[in-house]
């Protein structure tokens, strides 16, 4: 049994209405959390920052933002970093994160959740990469004798 085939203007509006549905589920989150910028070194407290993305109506406040736990981040292989001060900056559009104690590891993961009361969820998993400690070259003596 054969079928017959679409007109072209029936696979235009298919076209069209998946670019729709697309762009409606882009468009949907209106919370966005992108890339992590690590700022420390190994041996150092843990400081980083999470640009945030947000209509205006949404309202973010430090309120809404905490760490999530170890198991919204399943099979990272990592160490875990489950607590930590988290802080918007002055133009509200990131998410620095810190602790007070040194971080040891190469490489932890961390899971970042916005949620203000009432509103939806929103939660990324970060995986970060920690650099080395910096080496810093070894003071010279200064040569205390005089020259002759």
């Amino acid at each position: 049994m054969l079928r017959p085939i679409l007109p072209l203007a029936a696979w235009q509006a298919i076209t069209a209405l998946a670019g729709f549905f697309t762009l409606a589920c882009a468009l949907a989150a209106p919370v966005e959390l992108w890339r992590l910028s690590v700022k420390s070194h190994q041996g150092e407290p843990f400081q980083a920052v999470a640009p945030l993305a947000a209509l205006p109506e949404d309202h973010i406040t430090e309120g809404c933002l905490s760490m999530g736990p170890e198991s919204d981040a399943p099979g990272s292989g990592m160490p875990f970093l489950s607590t930590a001060k988290l802080k918007l900056n002055e133009a509200r559009d990131a998410v620095e994160i810190s602790t007070e104690e040194p971080i040891a590891v190469p490489a932890l993961a961390l899971v970042l959740r916005v949620q203000c009361a009432g509103g939806p969820l929103y939660a990324r998993h970060f995986a970060a990469l920690i650099a080395p400690a910096a080496v810093t070259a070894p003071q010279r003596r200064a040569d205390t004798t005089p020259a002759k």
